[in-house]
């Protein structure tokens, strides 16, 4: 029987009812958690797969195993997030959440407040960062499916995205913004944007709005970004 525990693998590392793990994962399994020949373990690839395992091999740096069971699970629910560059450590605890709670995609925007400062080139190191965010999280809550954390995105970039989606919600605390609709009411697929710590600019939010974004309060406090983030993924997953 399969432990509780979760652990990530490729979907190319899975051929003719064997999987093959090697890296940080197989050394975590070997000389971490002191897996042993025989053993069932839990594996997530990512992609909406989960295997049960029995080890068969393991080497120092490979280990070798037969599938005994294959789920696929079905993605809940098609949402995005587009957050707005924050605090590292705060970017970071709010993409695990997001992670946690399954949205499909997380995209990283550059904001006029924005705290953090850069392009995508600089971006890069950051973004492999939360990618290992998302997967520690995904590992450690058993989501079967990984959130893809975009390249950075310039604003008139975000907006150019808003033609594939059905629904999108500017979290915001101006005198325009409403509550969410019901469930009856959203349609997917969905985008949650979130400003900076210091707020959107009145000449961003009317820039978002006038491009289709529907401004949506959260509450009647002003919430921290990477609160506003949990809320807004959470409000629009679970409708």
């Amino acid at each position: 029987m399969s432990s509780s525990r979760f652990f990530i693998i490729r979907p190319e590392s899975v051929a003719d009812g064997k999987v093959t793990i090697e890296g940080s994962e197989a050394h975590h399994l070997r000389r971490v958690v002191r897996a042993k020949i025989g053993q069932g373990i839990s594996l997530l690839d990512g992609c909406g797969t989960i295997y049960s395992v029995i080890i068969k091999e393991m080497d120092e740096q490979v280990i070798h195993m037969d599938i005994v069971e294959e789920e696929i699970v079905e993605r809940e629910a098609t949402v995005d997030l587009a957050l707005a560059l924050f605090k590292p450590s705060r970017m970071e605890m709010a993409v695990e959440k997001c992670a946690e709670l399954g949205i499909r995609k997380i995209i990283p925007f550059m904001a006029e407040r924005s705290t953090q400062k850069g392009d995508g080139e600089t971006f890069r190191n950051k973004r492999e960062r939360l990618v290992r965010k998302v997967e520690s999280a995904s590992k450690q809550s058993g989501q079967p499916w990984f959130p893809e954390v975009s390249g950075l995105l310039n604003m008139q970039e975000l907006i150019s995205t808003f033609s594939g989606y059905s629904s999108i919600f500017l979290a915001d605390i101006g005198d325009k913004a409403h509550d969410i609709p019901a469930g009856s009411s959203l349609q997917e697929p969905c985008l949650g944007i979130v400003g900076p710590e210091g707020g959107l600019t009145a000449k961003e939010v009317e820039l978002l709005c006038a491009s289709g974004a529907d401004p949506v309060r959260l509450g009647s406090k002003r919430l921290r970004s990477e609160t506003a983030a949990i809320c807004l993924g959470y409000n629009l997953i679970s409708r």
